[in-house]
């Protein structure tokens, strides 16, 4: 098989399965299981209490003397938009990413804390 047709048949069982499995999978926010009651009322049943954090708060640091090196290097290693399409190759530094696997909890070990 070439790889366009193993793509698309890849794309095809992706189709079936989440054809399958979107009846039973329903997504919500924590802040939807905060403001809905079905799902307030269920986990309080369950003990369940999530976690809604704190927004980011803003930190500032007195750089002194090496406030221009800084700025500098920060323009070096987070070029523009328009500077990383003119050189796709380079890879440049990303300061923040989301990564929603680190979230993830052992069931096992979430069941023993919460009894």
């Amino acid at each position: 098989m070439s790889k366009s047709e193993i793509k698309s048949e890849a794309d095809s069982i992706a189709q079936n399965i989440r054809s399958i499995i979107s009846p039973l999978v329903v997504r919500r926010s924590r802040l939807d299981l905060e403001e809905i009651p079905e799902y307030k009322e269920d986990l309080k049943r369950q003990h369940i209490n999530p976690v809604i954090p704190e927004p980011p708060v803003q930190l500032g640091y007195y750089l002194g003397d090496i406030r221009e090196l800084y700025l500098r290097t920060l323009n070096l290693i987070s070029p523009t938009d328009e500077e990383k399409r003119n050189n796709p190759e380079f890879h440049y530094y990303e300061g923040a990413r989301y990564k929603p696997t680190t979230y993830i909890v052992d069931d096992e070990k979430s069941k023993k804390r919460t009894g």
